[in-house]
């Protein structure tokens, strides 16, 4: 091995080694060491952001030194809390083993299954005692698990933090222990649990393991980190035109990152790319397409590459239509009744505000928050939105993404914060026990506290796949007796006067003039469905609603026609289907 190789495992894509004087000793000592990659199989797909650390194990593996994969099913069941600003539902062992399986078979696309031995955690967790959990948690105090900085932002915030999610780095650190690991790998937002392994070893006499952070790719939007939750990642798993599109889509200002992360493209060269693009002498657009196809070609092959390149450039530089059009089938009655839904929670909301009073501008903010509140829906798969019998933990899940990724879209199109806070805090509940932040009574916004009546008073009265819709009075009865656990109490009452009072149609029609067409939102959630990219969503909100926030915009909407070819997001073709319609 030549020191420039060297060098460069240990300078390019690294965020920082704890500590690199050590790691160079081990390296030099002509030992096999024990490279320590653990994984929680939370959710099972592998995208980029993963693939920056796994390709830095591949290059140690080339090197002669072993990985041991820990699979974390007893950590996945708390859920890693790094970064994350609420309570992670448990998952079950039946869904940690299906997101194991198909994380694996993704996890050897990047790493040399022949040089990786696969542990489970409950190898030794399974056979922990009382005893030993009690020892455990002697090694660190309550102080140091909150100098973490998200549970000391949650702590300051008064947000729950549970008993469990403090044990999440202890358990991490353990394994450490349990394999005797040399080096650990991980994101730099892991530098608080690798350093626990590391201190734990230490104290049981063992050497403590070196730890190789790497930084953490920014995902398509260009701003946070790459995330499936927040809809701006490249899964490595991806049809290879889709991730040749989402490549191109990046913000010019990570080329030359993702150049040195995820591909093997020399650093000369990526130094030359560099320094193009501050003089301006390189149109960005060409090194974006060099960087599509060298990522496209680790995942799928050289072929597949070149026909991605192929379709890139025939149909957005040379504007054709594709020969090949994929054939989307959609259920417009899901998405007809989000529409639809959105309505009725708005003029259930307006009723309400009215009867208590709000003033005009109170009552706008509301509205404008009731025909929002569920726009995070339009992520959420059909499939799940229209399933009849009990949802799993990771459907759960998935639905309660809706809150954050509505909010984040509404955050990114300068919405207020007035708004942004009702649609975030609709499904908080009165007595604390809601989502996402655990909010109690006053502390949850009166427009949340409105809009989540409104919400309930609406699914109570439509029907279900699983029962018939209630009546007035039989959804107002249920909702006096969530009043004070789950609803403001207030609010309850307000509606329930309300509901004895008639509001013109006409002063109705005039509101919804203000707010904007639910037509048109109809339209943006189909067209969301089938776009990718979370500008093209932007894009559409910004030209498709009358007014939104008070900020007057227009534009034209895509004609939507059963089994018709139509243009969605930049050149993206597609053939709708109606997934309702019986075939002939």
């Amino acid at each position: 091995m030549t020191h420039m190789r060297f060098d460069t495992i240990l300078k390019r894509g690294v965020a920082e080694i704890i500590t690199e004087a050590e790691l160079r000793k081990l390296l030099n000592s002509g030992r096999m060491l024990t490279l320590k990659q653990g994984f929680d199989p939370s959710a099972p797909d592998i995208h980029l952001g993963h693939v920056v650390g796994l390709r830095k194990l591949r290059q140690f593996q080339e090197l002669g030194h072993n990985v041991i994969l820990i699979v974390g099913d007893w950590t996945a069941r708390i859920g890693d809390p790094s970064g994350q600003s609420v309570t992670r539902p448990m998952l079950t062992a039946d869904e940690i083993e299906r997101n194991a399986q198909t994380y694996m078979e993704q996890f050897f696309k990047v790493v040399d299954k022949d040089r990786t031995e696969l542990r489970w955690q409950s190898e030794w967790f399974s056979k922990f005692t009382l005893d030993e959990v009690i020892k455990l948690t002697s090694k660190f105090t309550i102080a140091q698990l909150l100098a973490r900085e998200d549970f000391s932002k949650r702590y300051s915030s008064n947000n729950p933090i549970s008993l469990t999610e403090m044990l999440y780095p202890l358990l991490q650190g353990y394994d450490s222990v349990a394999i005797k690991a040399d080096v650990e790998f991980g994101g730099i937002d892991q530098k608080f649990n690798c350093l626990v392994g590391r201190e734990l070893q230490q104290s049981t006499g063992q050497p403590p393991q070196q730890v190789f952070l790497v930084p953490l790719l920014v995902g398509t939007d260009g701003h946070q980190k790459m995330s499936k939750s927040l809809n701006n990642h490249i899964g490595i798993t991806e049809p290879p035109r889709e991730i040749y599109g989402k490549v191109m889509s990046i913000p010019d200002s990570l080329i030359t990152d993702y150049f040195e992360l995820v591909t093997d493209v020399p650093e000369q060269e990526i130094a030359e790319f560099k320094e193009q693009l501050e003089v301006r002498s390189v149109n960005p657009m060409n090194l974006k397409k060099r960087l599509a196809y060298e990522i496209v070609r680790q995942f799928h092959g050289t072929r597949a590459a070149g026909r991605a390149q192929q379709h890139f450039t025939q149909v957005f530089q040379k504007r054709e239509i594709p020969e090949e059009i994929p054939e989307v089938r959609l259920s417009f009655k899901s998405l007809m009744y989000q529409s639809l839904h959105s309505r009725k929670v708005f003029e259930v909301a307006t009723r309400i505000a009215s009867q208590m009073g709000k003033s005009v501008k109170e009552k706008r903010a509301v509205q404008i928050s009731a025909a929002l509140h569920d726009i995070g829906m339009m992520d959420i798969s059909d499939r799940i939105l229209s399933k009849s019998d009990a949802l799993t933990t990771s459907e759960l899940v998935e639905i309660k993404l809706h809150v954050s990724r509505g909010t984040e879209l509404l955050r990114s199109l300068g919405i207020s914060n007035e708004i942004i806070s009702n649609v975030e805090a609709h499904h908080e509940r009165y007595d604390g026990n809601g989502y996402p932040r655990g909010l109690s009574h006053e502390q949850i916004p009166l427009g949340a506290r409105i809009i989540a009546v409104a919400d309930m008073y609406d699914a109570l009265t439509s029907d279900r796949p699983y029962r018939r819709a209630l009546t007035s009075a039989e959804a107002l009865e249920e909702l006096q007796q969530g009043a004070g656990i789950q609803f403001d109490p207030l609010v309850v009452g307000a509606l329930k006067q309300a509901l004895t009072l008639e509001m013109s149609d006409g002063d109705l029609a005039q509101d919804l003039v203000n707010i904007g067409s639910f037509a048109d939102l109809f339209h943006i959630l189909l067209a969301a469905k089938l776009s990718k990219s979370r500008e093209d969503v932007k894009r559409l909100l910004r030209q498709n609603a009358v007014r939104i926030d008070g900020k007057k915009v227009s534009g034209n909407i895509v004609s939507i026609h059963n089994g018709a070819v139509i243009k969605v997001g930049k050149r993206r073709f597609a053939k709708i289907v109606d997934a309702d319609r019986k075939k002939a």
